[in-house]
């Protein structure tokens, strides 16, 4: 359940932060603008964005249910150390769970901009 967690954390950071760097506004400054339109097409392709990871991810545990490979790739082993080895298969799934998740936060998001627009 931890490292469950620790998935959502670490997918809602980089599925809030990531784009901002590469993005002309940051959501911030839309809010400052009071940009709604704007803020709610942004949270809508991050979170169809997510979505689309979290397919990769569900293909890619399909991928090693399919190919039997249950232990992590040597490179990978050191990453927790003390800790049994990680299935892919359920890395893979706890990830597109994560990405599912920020997905559907990040839509909400853009709901309520879009009911915000509505009332200027």
């Amino acid at each position: 359940m931890k490292r469950n967690m620790v998935g959502i954390v670490l997918a809602g950071v980089v599925g809030l932060l990531g784009p901002v760097g590469c993005a002309i506004d940051s959501p911030r400054e839309m809010l400052n603008r009071n940009d709604h339109t704007v803020l709610a097409a942004w949270y809508k392709n991050e979170a169809d964005s997510l979505r689309s990871r979290a397919e990769e991810m569900r293909q890619m545990a399909e991928w090693f249910a399919v190919a039997r490979l249950q232990s992590p790739p040597p490179f990978l082993e050191n990453v927790n150390p003390g800790q049994s080895k990680l299935s892919m298969v359920v890395h893979c799934r706890d990830l597109a769970q994560a990405y599912e998740a920020a997905a559907e936060e990040n839509a909400a998001l853009a709901e309520a901009h879009a009911e915000q627009m509505v009332r200027q």
